[in-house]
This record gives structure tokens, C-alpha cells and sequence, in this order.
């Protein structure tokens, strides 16, 4: 599963942002935030609504990350 999706695009995001606004292109930068706000808004609901329809509750993987791992 992937996880932080979100939060990478909206670092590059973000950067873009950025970019158009210390190129002067205010109208792009502000336009570009409002889409990114609003899609970032919208995702949540529809991932829980796509989690709902496939029957997903959680991970599928015991031990995602590694936990029962004993430390080094």
C-alpha cells in the first residue's frame, strides 16, 4: 500500500506554487492553490468512499512496516 501519497504531491505542489509566484505569474499561483486546495479537500471522501465500495477496512498486511522485527 502506498502511504504519504498526499502529502508528496502536495509538496510539489507547493514548490510549483512557488515557482509561479517568484516568476510573477500571480494569477497561475492563486489559481493553482485554489485547485490544489480544493483537490486535496476532495480526495479524503473519495478514498473513503472507494475504500467502501472495494470492502477495504484497513492494511491488508500484518506487519506493514516491519514492528515484530526484534531491534538491532
Amino acid at each position: 500500500m502506498v502511504k504519504g501519497l498526499t502529502t508528496a504531491a502536495g509538496m510539489w505542489m507547493t514548490a510549483a506554487i512557488g515557482m509561479a509566484s517568484g516568476l510573477g505569474r500571480e494569477a497561475t499561483a492563486i489559481f493553482s492553490t485554489v485547485l490544489a486546495l480544493g483537490v486535496l479537500a476532495v480526495v479524503p471522501h473519495f478514498s473513503r468512499g472507494l475504500q467502501g465500495m472495494m470492502g477495504a477496512t484497513g492494511s491488508q498486511d500484518p506487519d506493514p512496516v516491519g514492528k515484530d522485527e526484534p531491534r538491532r
